[in-house]
């Protein structure tokens, strides 16, 4: 048996514990964890009928605007790990395999359901950004996109700074994501001669120099100015993806204003 079939026989082995209502249990749970709960910004879906298509679409909409997304949903279709999705893709179940094995053997937690114990693999599978980070390494993927812009929001210059050093060592000076993060760094840091000359910069970006310079300044609502001007240089070069992101904006916005 593999060990994502030995920890799928475990939790449906909960089964017969049923329903346990109340919350004494999740929180407890959660604090033993290290409350991996906090720290996230969370679209909760309520109702009788379609949540999960609510949910999905949500998810959609933020992803397709640039956001990183984490999906839970109960029950899945035909693979468990359907249940929890980070960038629309089901985690992979090597991972849900080792949380689960780790969760299982940890003894300090109370007696949880199998819906518990599937809840809190969810808040762990979205915790810890800088965990996934790691294991996209080869590619700088969007969770570790999602460390800068966090760090950005947070004004903690440090944190940004050696995020670039460890990006520009991997993809080298020229790459248009470095480039893209470096102006926006700039905007943000440098001082007057230094964001003029990083103003001159923004137009020879190319579109994925764009697009990342114009996430990270999304992190930061003060240089709205420098994320228009990006935005209106990839609308004049109809680059495909801004151009499907502006019209998913659009279409939300129209829904909302009725």
């Amino acid at each position: 048996m593999t060990r994502y079939g030995e920890a799928l026989s475990w939790l449906y082995g909960l089964e017969s514990r049923g329903i346990k209502l109340g919350l004494d249990r999740m929180a407890e749970a959660a604090r033993v964890r290290g409350n991996p709960e906090q720290g996230l910004c969370y679209v909760h879906v309520a109702g009788s009928n379609g949540k999960g298509s609510v949910a999905t679409m949500v998810e959609s909409v933020l992803r397709t605007a640039g956001y990183q997304t984490g999906q839970f949903a109960s029950p899945h279709l035909q693979r468990y790990v359907e249940r929890i999705r980070i960038d629309g893709r089901p985690i992979r179940e090597s991972e849900a395999a080792k949380r689960l094995l780790d969760l299982r053997e940890d003894s300090r937690l109370p007696a949880l359901s199998f819906f518990e114990y599937t809840t809190l693999l969810a808040f762990e599978a979205f915790r810890l950004p800088m965990e996934r980070a790691l294991e996209l390494d080869p590619g700088f993927g969007p969770a570790y996109i999602h460390l800068i812009e966090v760090a950005v929001a947070e004004g903690d210059e440090e944190a940004v700074l050696e995020l670039l050093e460890s990006e520009e060592e991997r993809l080298g000076p020229e790459s248009p994501t470095v480039r893209g993060h470096r102006i926006a760094y700039t905007l943000n840091w440098g001082d007057s001669a230094s964001k003029r000359r990083a103003w001159d910069e923004v137009d020879s970006l190319p579109p994925e120099g764009l697009l990342r310079f114009r996430r990270i300044l999304a992190a930061a609502p003060e240089n709205w100015e420098a994320f228009a001007r990006a935005s209106r240089v990839l609308m004049e070069d109809r680059h495909p993806l801004v151009a499907r992101q502006e019209g998913f904006r659009r279409q939300a916005s129209g829904h909302l204003n009725r």
